[in-house]
């Protein structure tokens, strides 16, 4: 092996060993970069805002506030209709384990006899078997890790939102960076960022408003099809949108089967079930890609890819931020 050959080999080590150590800091430093990427996302979004605030004159700091308003407005009234439906679960319990019992008692009683669960059959059989102390454990073991993950998520609000502050405040100047790091000429980094700030721009304005009417549509046909919960499938259906194909796929099999629950003439259900195929179908494959145009035309299994790939490093948040970050390839 000559010398040419014996330095291409030791480049390849040296780019293999890069790759490697920058995937296990992504891994590691997830607490710091995934409140970075949702920021940096969410900035863009409010970009053409701070524009023309400042074109308008009017202070960076009241526009600032104008932002933190506008999404502490959002989050309010999210929590707000969590907390209703919450309210609604909690006044129907007797209901719902009422019709819990007639629609899956028969299927699940051989399982209760075959681990051989006491229940009290006098409560009914789901209300009995929720009310079990080895279920009761099991729940609460379950319970325990989601109000980590909740906490978790509480801490990477906090950070996202202090992180957007200083991004739209000008601290942090990503065009400044790139220009610095990545290219020798001013006008090549702004042409680049421009580009960058227009494709996410028109991605998420475009996915918040598909996500928006898959949501209120969801909710609308919940209403009509008396299926329980109307406003925290909508809540569902337009968060869990922003999880590319496996996201609409989970809400929409998850609110199905609510459906299967709560009505019980065949015609009605068979129409409920269409209805809620039709919404994402529609929203989802015909209306969206139209509204996103010929730009971002991602592979299916480049999707899948990018979601597995994020997915296992940043968990939940990878795999929301895996299709805008497929956008920035």
């Amino acid at each position: 092996m000559n010398s040419l050959d014996s330095i291409k080999f030791t480049n390849k080590i040296l780019l293999s060993f890069a790759v490697v150590l920058s995937l296990y800091l992504l891994k590691v430093l997830s607490f710091i970069f995934v409140p970075l990427a949702f920021a940096c996302f969410i900035s863009i979004m409010f970009l053409p805002f701070m524009r023309w605030t400042s074109k308008r004159r009017l202070p960076k700091y009241f526009a600032l506030f104008l932002v933190m308003a506008i999404i502490a407005v959002f989050l309010i009234v999210s929590v707000k209709i969590m907390q209703l439906s919450g309210s609604e679960i909690l006044a129907g319990r007797s209901e719902m384990y009422q019709r819990l019992d007639e629609k899956i008692g028969a299927a699940v009683e051989p399982y209760i006899q075959l681990f051989e669960i006491d229940v009290k059959k006098d409560e009914g059989l789901i209300k009995g078997l929720v009310h079990n102390n080895e279920v009761t454990k099991a729940v609460v073991s379950f319970v325990g890790p989601g109000l980590i993950h909740i906490k978790n998520f509480t801490s990477t609000v906090a950070i996202t939102l202090f992180l957007m502050i200083l991004i739209l405040a000008g601290s942090i100047n990503f065009k400044l960076v790139m220009q610095e790091t990545l290219f020798n000429k001013p006008t090549q980094a702004l042409d680049v960022f421009i580009k960058i700030e227009s494709s996410i721009s028109k991605f998420l304005s475009v996915k918040i408003g598909t996500s928006l009417a898959t949501g209120i549509c969801f909710a609308i046909a919940c209403w009509a099809y008396g299926i329980s919960f109307p406003l925290l499938w909508g809540i569902l259906a337009f968060g869990l949108n922003f999880i590319q194909m496996l996201g609409s796929i989970f809400v929409t099999i998850a609110v199905c089967l609510m459906a299967i629950i709560d009505i019980s003439h065949p015609g009605a259900l068979s129409a409920a079930i269409i209805t809620l195929i039709g919404i994402q179908v529609l929203i989802g494959s015909v209306v969206e890609p139209i509204l996103m145009g010929k730009s971002f035309k991602i592979n299916v299994v480049t999707v899948l890819i990018m979601l597995l790939f994020w997915g296992f490093l940043w968990g939940i948040a990878g795999m929301i931020l895996a299709v805008p970050m497929a956008v920035l390839t």
